[in-house]
């Protein structure tokens, strides 16, 4: 595994310089990203679909101005279609200073706090479907969380 592109904290040394995060939930695994790193959350934003594009790409949406690629995690990870309504889906706008990305997830579910001291490097053997782009698993009220390495997901997947 590769380690992740965050920059470090040099008053924590940790990776993200906020210790908020946004969690949600893809499939049964929970996740979280960096509040520094998202743009917005979404419900019921229309994706127009891109025929042409990879299958695990949802499509783009319009988005300040410009043309967003929107990257369906279900359909990355090879796991089984969440058939709810299109209106009703959950789209993360993350960015980590690059150009910004639609992710659709099942659910957000809260913003939380993990302490740096909560936060742990993932190994090469993190069992989630998206273990090789988790940068870090968090323990939070008794469950793990993972924090998938966005930059390097989205750049594989867009720019294999």
């Amino acid at each position: 595994m590769s380690s992740t592109s965050c920059r470090t904290d040099s008053r924590t040394g940790s990776p993200w310089r906020d210790s908020s995060f946004v969690a949600f939930v893809v499939a049964d695994g929970d996740y979280a990203v960096n509040v520094g790193e998202v743009h917005g959350i979404y419900r019921g934003l229309p994706v127009v679909p891109d025929p042409d594009g990879p299958q695990f790409m949802e499509g783009s949406v319009q988005f300040s101005g410009r043309r967003i690629p929107v990257l369906n995690l279900r359909r990355f990870a090879s796991l089984a279609e969440n058939n709810s309504d299109p209106s009703a889906r959950w789209i993360l706008m993350v960015s980590d200073g690059a150009s910004p990305v639609g992710l659709v997830v099942d659910r957000v579910t809260e913003v939380v706090r993990i302490e740096p001291e909560n936060l742990r490097p993932a190994s090469d053997t993190v069992q989630c479907p998206v273990g090789d782009y988790v940068a870090a698993i968090a323990s939070h009220r008794g469950k793990s969380i993972f924090v998938p390495d966005f930059n390097r997901l989205v750049h594989d997947a867009i720019y294999p």
